[in-house]
C-alpha cells in the first residue's frame, strides 16, 4: 500500500508554515490510522482542540475535519501545550510534534517528555524558508543530540522524502499522538 504522503508531492501547497502543518498532521494521522494505530490529536489554535485516541477508520474524518478549521491564533506557549497534555499518558506512547516555533522552551519540554517514558518525534517546519525570523536548523540539531528523531521541513521540501525517512511500522511504538501546534 502507497502511503498517503506519497500524494502529497503532486499537490501545490501554499507557502505558509500554517498549510505546511496542517499538511503534516493529516498525512501522519493517515498513515498511523491505514496501519490501525490509535491517533488522538491535541491542537492549540483559536481554542484548545482534543480528539481522543482512537483506531477507528472515522478518526481520520475526526482529525482531518478539525485540522480543516484550524488557525494559527493560540496564546498558549507550545512549551506548556507540551507539558500539560502529557501528564497521565501512558508510557510508550508515541507524540508526534508538529511546529514551526523555534523557541527552545518547547524542545527542553519535549525532551523532559522524552525522559518520562513517552516517545517523541518532531517534525519542525523551519520558519525561515517561509520568510520568518527564526529558523529552527539549531533546535533540530539540539533535539537529536538529545535523542528525539526530528525532521527539518522548509519551504518547497517533499513532504514526502520528509515522512518518509521516518520509522517504518514496526519501528514506532504502537500508539501515536499527533500534535499540531501552528
Amino acid at each position: 500500500m502507497r502511503p498517503l504522503w506519497a500524494l502529497v508531492d503532486q499537490l501545490q501547497l501554499e507557502p505558509s508554515t500554517e498549510e505546511y502543518v496542517v499538511t503534516l498532521a493529516a498525512s501522519v494521522a493517515a498513515h498511523f490510522i491505514r496501519r490501525r494505530r490509535s491517533v488522538g490529536l491535541v491542537a492549540y489554535g483559536q481554542h484548545r482542540e482534543f480528539i481522543q485516541a482512537d483506531r477507528d477508520e472515522r478518526q481520520l474524518g475526526k482529525v482531518l475535519e478539525t485540522l480543516a478549521g484550524l488557525r494559527a491564533e493560540g496564546a498558549m506557549p507550545f512549551s506548556q501545550v507540551l507539558s500539560t497534555e502529557t501528564r497521565g499518558m501512558t508510557r510508550g506512547v508515541t507524540v508526534v510534534t508538529i511546529t514551526p516555533s523555534a523557541l527552545t522552551e518547547w524542545a527542553d519540554a519535549a525532551l523532559l517528555v522524552d525522559r518520562s517514558g513517552l516517545r517523541v518525534v518532531s517534525l519542525l517546519v523551519d520558519a525561515e524558508s517561509f520568510g520568518g525570523q527564526r529558523g529552527a536548523r539549531g533546535l533540530h540539531e539540539r533535539l537529536l543530540a538529545g535523542g528525539i528523531p526530528a525532521a527539518l521541513i522548509r519551504n518547497r521540501d517533499s513532504l514526502k522524502d520528509v515522512l518518509d525517512a521516518l520509522p517504518q511500522q514496526g519501528q514506532a511504538p504502537p500508539l501515536p499522538l499527533v500534535y499540531a501546534a501552528p
